[in-house]
């Protein structure tokens, strides 16, 4: 299972959302998306952690289904009994190719090593026509000058989709309500070819 940096998800997951924004975060994310996706999109939310983005996506009308390598993270997110949680790799998804509606990955892309196979594995399962959104430049919205790699630089994540069959999209963007500072979230959007 590819590593991520910095944290223990398993030892994070019961103060993640508290510590991480909460509700208004969550809430900015998951209105944000639901602007870039049609009306009543099945999605399917990787690395979704908790499920606090995929159960306000599910209030505005989405199908969701969580998939999270961390079994704290999905216990958490079963615990809100709202949205199906998978407990699985993003870079080995049990679904198979070309089978997914739409895809998600919320602030995942900057705590990998290599963001590389997490979008392949997506493109493989997303549909033609289908749609991916994910957050960009995570740490420079959140702590500009932040010096550590850059695994969600927009020009790699746009290079990495092109790479695997996505057209870029026009970006969008959101406000990172509920956190000091209340930092602006860059989100890059792309379609299955």
């Amino acid at each position: 299972m590819p590593e991520h940096r910095d944290y223990d998800y398993n030892e994070e997951a019961r103060n993640y959302d508290a510590t991480r924004g909460g509700d208004a975060r969550a809430t900015a994310a998951a209105n944000a998306v639901h602007e870039l996706l049609p009306a009543g999109s099945r999605i399917l939310d990787i690395g979704g952690g908790t499920g606090l983005v995929a159960n306000f996506l599910l209030k505005l009308g989405h199908e969701v289904t969580v998939i999270d390598s961390s079994a704290e993270m999905i216990r958490m997110c079963e615990a809100r009994g709202t949205v199906p949680a998978v407990h699985a790799d993003a870079t080995s998804l049990p679904f198979p190719s070309s089978s997914i509606d739409n895809a998600i990955m919320i602030w995942l892309l900057h705590i990998v090593e290599d963001p590389a196979p997490f979008i392949a594995e997506m493109a493989r399962v997303l549909k033609p026509g289908g749609r991916f959104v994910t957050t960009v430049d995570k740490l420079q919205s959140s702590k500009p000058g932040h010096t550590r790699a850059r695994t969600d630089a927009p020009e790699l994540i746009s290079r990495l989709c092109q790479e695997a069959g996505l057209a870029e999209q026009a970006p969008s963007s959101f406000v990172g309500y509920g956190q000091q500072g209340e930092p602006v979230y860059q989100l890059a959007v792309f379609e299955r070819i």
